[in-house]
């Protein structure tokens, strides 16, 4: 039986020139093969479970627990098991130059790996150190995000620096 969850959520406007859309999912079906298509924004997948594997026209396969897709002239043949866990983000051509460092026209036609691209600084998925959510749960990318000039509170107040305690 298949059980699907997908969030879908507008990047905060702050973060809309540089990300186009971002979606969180979790989908358990049969294994299979689709169809990635080409799309007007490259393609960032952040996986929590198993891997993305690409299974290009000529070449061996390749699989990725964190992937940038360039922008494509033609579909891409994904494989899959029975459970696809990520996080997936639309980047335009000036995201891909601000938080890649690397022009769009570089990744053209390409999958890329993203811990390759980025060393230390790329984000690593469950098996490697971030907490792993309860089975069914999924956060909306937007539960996460703040608005423009928003702050975080602070979790006691800040010592006052007279002293008095008043403000």
């Amino acid at each position: 039986m298949a059980e699907t969850q997908y969030v879908k959520a507008k990047p905060p406007p702050h973060l809309r020139p540089l990300i186009t859309d971002m979606a969180g999912y979790r989908i358990r079906s049969a294994p299979g093969v689709h169809r990635g298509l080409p799309s007007r924004s490259l393609t960032v997948i952040l996986t929590l479970d198993e891997t993305v594997d690409i299974a290009p026209d000529s070449g061996p396969a390749q699989s990725y627990t964190a992937l940038v897709g360039g922008l494509h002239r033609k579909p891409t043949r994904i494989t899959h098991g029975e459970l696809q866990h990520g996080i997936q983000l639309g980047l335009t051509p000036l995201g891909a130059r601000a938080l890649l460092g690397m022009p769009a026209g570089e990744l053209a036609d390409t999958g890329v790996d993203l811990a390759a691209m980025l060393g230390a600084a790329a984000p690593r998925n469950s098996s490697s150190g971030c907490a792993p959510r309860p089975p069914g749960a999924i956060a909306s990318p937007s539960s996460t995000t703040r608005s423009p000039g928003s702050r975080p509170r602070p979790r006691s107040p800040p010592p006052s620096s007279t002293g008095s305690g008043g403000g």
